[in-house]
């Protein structure tokens, strides 16, 4: 095995899919048109990813320097705006996921969008499957040859 294979940082700047499964049966979610529903997510190790990271923790440390204090709300927005950052694109997202309804219709992929998707208490399981996702390095590793 190469060592030089376990560099993750490439293909976490490359982004992969996420096939997003079902909340309890753990089964691929397909759209209207029967094809999965995906996300495609850069990895934590990723440029944007680790830039994001930094600017929050910059921005929470000068407001609590400055006597501010924590707030659960800003910095779970924050995480969000880190997580949509991250979703480069998506495939049969449903508009209800992002406004709370029951729109089934595909939603088109922006930064405002995905934030929105994020924080929406509705699919908060659909977060919790990106964030898994992003920091599970072995997505972004090259499978190891069979020997």
């Amino acid at each position: 095995m190469s060592l030089a294979a376990l560099n993750t940082a490439a293909a976490a700047n490359e982004g992969r899919v996420l096939t997003v499964l079902h909340p309890t049966e753990r089964t691929p979610l397909v759209g209207q048109n029967g094809k999965p529903v995906t996300i495609t997510l850069l990895g934590q190790d990723s440029d944007i990813f680790i830039k994001a990271e930094n600017a929050a923790r910059a921005r929470a440390m000068e407001h609590l320097s400055e006597g501010g204090k924590f707030s659960p709300a800003a910095s779970d927005l924050q995480a969000c705006e880190a997580l949509a950052r991250c979703t480069l694109d998506w495939s049969n997202i449903p508009k209800g996921w992002i406004d709370g309804t029951d729109d089934e219709t595909p939603a088109k992929h922006s930064h405002e969008t995905a934030v929105a998707l994020y924080q929406n208490p509705g699919v908060k399981w659909l977060r919790d499957q990106t964030d898994k996702f992003i920091a599970t390095r072995s997505n972004f590793l090259k499978a190891s040859p069979k020997t």
